[in-house]
Formats: C-alpha cells, structure tokens, sequence
C-alpha cells in the first residue's frame, strides 16, 4: 500500500476498521506502518550488531560498515524490488517533509487546553496566521475527537503571557 502512495494514517486506519491486530494485539498507527515499511527483514536481510548495549544500559547505534549481515535467518516475504521501490518513496517523502516552512511556537509543551487538559500545539493558517489549538480537537487514527476548544491566535497568546 505504501508503494501504491496511501499515507500511512490511511493505512493505519484501514487495519484498524478491519480489526486486525499488530503483533502485540494493539491497534495500528502511523509510527508503526511507517517503521515497517523500512525494516529490511521483510526482504529477507537481517543484521546483527546494529547496536550495542543491552536494555539495562542504552543502547547505541553502530555504524552501518559494523553490522553483519546473517544470511538465509528471516525468509523474505516481500521482493528486493519492492522494498527499494518503498525506499525510494520514504526518502522523497522525507525531503518534502523537510522542505516546509517552520514557524516557533515558543508556548509549546507549557500550554494546555482549558477544556480538557491537553497540550497546545501551534499551527499555520492561510499562509499568514500562527495559531495554538488543543492536540485533542482533531481525531487521530487511534483515538476519536474528544474536545471542541478553538483556536488561539499565537500572537495574543504569546503577548499575554
């Protein structure tokens, strides 16, 4: 799906409807679908010494040229084409992602809803407006709307406090 173009909220949300569980018997989210579609074991390639540690201690990411690839472990359930056809649309997505405008939002993290007590996030409207809204107006794919709060114009709310 992902290589056909779905977003990974589309997806998420059609596993959801047709309950059919993660691994763990959760429902699906973004995070998740976007985390599989770029492990290579599903083409069959696992690597051992990735990251050394253990989960007493942190873990730490090894570089690439230290990992060993341990051939014939994980049966492939996709085909190498496939996966690099996947790859190819993560990495563009990923440079669009990167190419948006950022605007600061310096209340985020220490503002939260009145109504529900969520935390505030700020967004951008109409190309001109930064606004903070509460996280919990929107449904998301994993929760449904839970708060009708409106929108704060950023430059007031700053201002004030």
């Amino acid at each position: 799906m992902v290589a056909d173009g779905e977003e990974y909220n589309t997806i998420a949300r059609l596993l959801n409807e047709m309950q059919i569980p993660t691994k763990t018997g959760s429902q699906w989210s973004p995070r998740t679908i976007y985390n599989m579609s770029g492990n290579p074991s599903y083409m069959g390639m696992t690597y051992y010494r990735q990251a050394k540690g253990s989960r007493k201690t942190k873990l730490i990411k090894q570089p690439r040229s230290e990992w060993i690839i341990l051939p014939d472990v994980t049966p492939p359930i996709i085909s190498k084409e496939l996966f690099e056809r996947v790859q190819a649309i993560r990495q563009r997505n990923g440079e669009l992602h990167k190419a948006k405008a950022t605007h600061e939002y310096v209340l985020k993290g220490h503002v939260f809803c009145g109504n529900c007590g969520t935390s505030l996030v700020g967004s951008f409207m109409n190309h001109r407006f930064r606004y903070y809204h509460c996280r919990a107006t929107y449904p998301t794919v994993t929760r449904p709307k839970k708060c009708d709060a409106r929108y704060i114009r950023a430059d007031y709310l700053e201002s004030t406090v």
